[in-house]
């Protein structure tokens, strides 16, 4: 109830609150110098780690990701990779840490806009797939074998890989994954924007711009983690930009304005946008033809 201005709190791009009251952790009050853009907790539960467009924390250089501690709320120092540019992306095991963005080099180190990092001192490894242009989101399967990547590349280690892309932990070598042959979005018109893991599915969703652009899918799909074999699509039309998967339901944000061929809601004139939607984890329909051209 209070009035605007009034009864703030400063938090500087990062901050923590509790899940169940939703009150502020005032322990935890970095301060970052540009945004945030991704997050991701270790499996242990020990760390965050962060990643966006800054380059200092406090005061001190911190170039694009940092870790904390979630004992203590502070800044890990002995993890301290420099990313050349923005970190979009970012999740981790115990023992490494995975980034995506804009970046072309860790450490100095060339690396195509995806790269690994050791979590214990921030070293970049080996690793080495090669997007040629921007990751926007990442996912690790159940048991870490394989990391999905999605955003706006048509090629990763010289091969096409159209905006979707299964990579070996270990080697860095592309696997094959089934829903690449039918989800594609990629380059200037089109992305994937969001991938989420369970102990079952790997969930993506994504963007198309215009139409005869770069890209067929706006809504959610659904996929098995190590075979991406496709569970189902919802074929709503409206860019999806987050997902987040629980219990029996996934859910997703952005601005669908047509689901009419999944049997939801029509498209209205003027368009009615519907920022948040839910979908049953188990696929109940077959998607119907449109009228309105989309694919």
């Amino acid at each position: 109830g209070a009035a605007p201005g009034v009864n703030t709190v400063t938090r500087n791009n990062l901050l923590a609150y509790n899940i169940t009251t939703g009150n502020l952790i005032t322990s935890f009050a970095p301060s970052l110098n540009a945004q945030a853009l991704g997050i991701a907790a270790s499996p242990d539960g020990s760390r965050i780690y962060v990643g966006g467009d800054f380059t200092a924390i406090d005061g001190a250089g911190y170039y694009r990701i940092a870790a904390f501690s979630t004992a203590t709320g502070q800044i890990i120092p002995s993890f301290r990779p420099i990313l050349e540019s923005e970190a979009r992306t970012v999740t981790a095991t115990n023992t490494d840490v995975y980034a995506g963005g804009t970046f072309s080099s860790v450490n100095g180190q060339a690396r195509g806009y995806v790269a690994e990092m050791n979590a214990a001192d921030g070293s970049v490894t080996s690793w080495n797939p090669g997007a040629d242009s921007t990751v926007e989101a990442m996912a690790l399967t159940p048991d870490k074998t394989l990391l999905v990547i999605g955003g706006r590349f048509q090629n990763v280690g010289g091969a096409a890989h159209y905006g979707l892309a299964a990579v070996d932990t270990d080697s860095g070598a592309v696997v094959p994954w089934a829903a690449t042959q039918k989800v594609r979005d990629a380059g200037v018109n089109a992305s994937i924007t969001a991938l989420y893991a369970t102990n079952d599915r790997i969930y993506g969703s994504g963007y198309v711009f215009g139409s005869n652009s770069d890209g067929n899918l706006e809504g959610i799909f659904s996929a098995d983690p190590h075979t991406g074999d496709i569970q189902w699509i919802d074929d709503c039309h409206g860019d999806t930009y987050s997902i987040y998967a629980l219990g029996d339901a996934v859910y997703g944000a952005g601005h669908p304005h047509y689901c009419g061929n999944i049997g939801g809601f029509p498209q209205t004139d003027p368009w009615t946008y519907h920022h948040t939607v839910a979908f049953s984890k188990a696929a109940t329909g077959t998607i119907t033809a449109d009228p309105y051209g989309y694919f």
